[in-house]
């Protein structure tokens, strides 16, 4: 561990959300023989043998003439998506754009509190939860949360830059801590000035102070 850097302050995210929403509610899906918006289009084998026919629109429908609902068990519950690193390289615009727009609306206000940075930065990080088999990658967790979190601090004034003389090590490699249960989990952020003679040196020389 660096023994040159002192701890400033740290932010402590209880009961940190896993999920982003993407929507207040999820709107329905129909089983189809054709592909599309709002279309599953293979009809599960436990329904094909009930004999249901098609309307003019390529929905399957029942007796009644009523479409299938494909997505049932959560049609009008909130449209989620994990907040995991993967969706930033493997998912779709929209949903990198949802993780953003829901983590920035988060944290603004905890950024808000924070102090203006002046020195160096030096940032280690924490995730506190149950050990489960659905529990993310710690570099899945830290990426997000510290890329998104680095950003806000300057678009709210709070950081010059994010770049090396800013910021010498960023939190994106959480170090994991058990807890109990997940009501007890949290996400930690510890912000410490980074004394190393070779930065302080350097940004004298690039930043003139």
């Amino acid at each position: 561990m660096m023994k040159q850097k002192d701890l400033k302050f740290s932010l402590v995210l209880d009961q940190y959300p896993t999920s982003a929403i993407t929507s207040k509610a999820k709107r329905p899906k129909y089983y189809s023989t054709t592909s599309g918006r709002g279309r599953v289009k293979k009809l599960p084998k436990t329904l094909e043998k009930k004999g249901y026919s098609v309307d003019l629109e390529d929905y399957y429908v029942d007796m009644n003439g009523e479409r299938i609902v494909a997505n049932s068990r959560t049609v009008g519950k909130p449209g989620t998506l994990p907040i995991n690193a993967q969706i930033f390289y493997v998912g779709k615009p929209f949903q990198r754009m949802a993780i953003k727009n829901f983590l920035t609306e988060y944290l603004t206000p905890f950024v808000k509190a924070m102090p203006v940075i002046d020195y160096p930065l030096y940032i280690e990080s924490e995730v506190h939860a149950p050990y489960e088999h659905r529990l993310m990658d710690m570099n899945n967790i830290g990426y997000v949360w510290d890329k998104i979190l680095t950003d806000i601090m300057v678009t709210e004034g709070k950081l010059v830059d994010d770049d090396p003389l800013y910021v010498t090590r960023p939190g994106s490699a959480p170090m994991y801590v058990p807890t109990d249960n997940f009501e007890n989990r949290k996400l930690v952020f510890n912000f410490y000035q980074d004394n190393r003679p070779e930065i302080l040196k350097l940004r004298q020389l690039k930043l003139k102070i």
